[in-house]
């Protein structure tokens, strides 16, 4: 097949950069690809503070380079509402990201108690802030396959009865209820899918050996989960768009007794997507590569209410080998499907 097509430059909506020699790597990974991003506030020391979160906005601009737009977020406590208070829509932070206590990466200083940040969700409301969510519970005694869930039917539902004119985006869903609460919502309520939730199911992960490499938070979860999303993708709903959540971790703290959650593809994110879309598009039909430039580029900015990128990015089929590695100082990153040969080219 000699397909290829132009989008604009797309919009990742969920991206960890990290700090220092890991910050430095894979900013430009994601310039490349992405003409903005969202950054998520889940630091070592997390963006609590507007002047944190222009300071790292800094950092990572001094990195990428002229014309990559970093749109910030501050991390959610009850301590928010001084912080907001002062926010304008001309400040880089663009959004709220939720984490409930415990949930993932750096995440100890997450929402354990919903009701106590009402009174912030209530000034987001007013000022139209996004509010960015992790759904999932944080209680150990749920199975990690079910925590999703359990957060759809405990905590989202609550949030949106609560605030029905909240913008909410819920982060990387992995699961068909979620998929569904999605599909059955207003405009107000968007969400993200990572390249890896919709190129496999957990059988990669766990069927044929532990692969670390696959771990992330939320767990990669059924094939029927997986094919609702990717139904979702091709229902062509406005309100989903993409969010890498390419989240590094060295190899060392991924090959161990108590790996990181995290997967890393920030370097090979467009390529995965058309992969994964692949499955069940045909793109030798324009109407199909409709629905990855809206999915890819549009719906993101749409929902951000800015303007989609004016630079433009060839699509064709061809091949990108993915590294194997990157060095990080003296240590190494590995990405999904490192040393693998995907089909796609940008």
């Amino acid at each position: 097949m000699n397909i290829a097509f132009q989008i604009p430059k797309p919009m990742d909506a969920h991206v960890h950069f990290r700090e220092g020699k890991m910050l430095d790597l894979v900013v430009p990974h994601t310039a490349r690809q992405f003409s903005r991003a969202v950054v998520m506030p889940n630091l070592s020391d997390p963006i609590f503070k507007l002047k944190q979160a222009e300071s790292y906005h800094q950092q990572i601009i001094d990195v990428s380079g002229d014309g990559f737009e970093a749109f910030m977020t501050l991390y959610l406590t009850p301590d928010s509402v001084s912080q907001l208070a002062m926010w304008t829509p001309q400040h880089v932070v663009k959004a709220v990201k939720m984490y409930p206590k415990g949930a993932t990466t750096n995440s100890d200083a997450g929402v354990s108690d919903l009701e106590a940040v009402f009174p912030v969700l209530e000034i987001m409301e007013v000022k139209n802030i996004p509010l960015l969510i992790h759904g999932e519970v944080s209680d150990e005694g749920v199975d990690v396959f079910d925590r999703e869930r359990r957060w759809v039917d405990e905590g989202l539902e609550q949030i949106v009865k609560r605030f029905p004119k909240l913008r909410i985006v819920c982060e990387h869903i992995t699961t068909q209820e979620a998929a569904a609460f999605v599909r059955e919502s207003g405009e107000n309520i968007g969400a993200t899918i990572t390249p890896q939730h919709l190129l496999h199911d957990r059988n990669v992960m766990l069927g044929n050996g532990i692969k670390p490499h696959w771990y992330c938070k939320p767990i990669l979860k059924r094939k029927e989960d997986r094919d609702a999303l990717l139904d979702l993708v091709v229902s062509d709903t406005g309100r989903v768009f993409a969010g890498t959540d390419s989240a590094p971790h060295t190899k060392n703290n991924k090959e161990c007794d108590c790996g990181c959650a995290g997967v890393y593809s920030a370097c090979s994110a467009v390529e995965l997507y058309m992969t994964a879309m692949e499955s069940v598009l045909d793109f030798e039909k324009e109407s199909n590569q409709g629905i990855a430039r809206r999915f890819l580029s549009e719906n993101g900015p749409k929902f951000y209410q800015v303007s989609v990128s004016e630079e433009m990015m060839t699509i064709r089929k061809g091949e990108t080998l993915i590294p194997n590695s990157f060095e990080v100082g003296k240590e190494v990153l590995i990405p999904i499907m490192a040393g693998e040969s995907l089909g796609w080219k940008i």
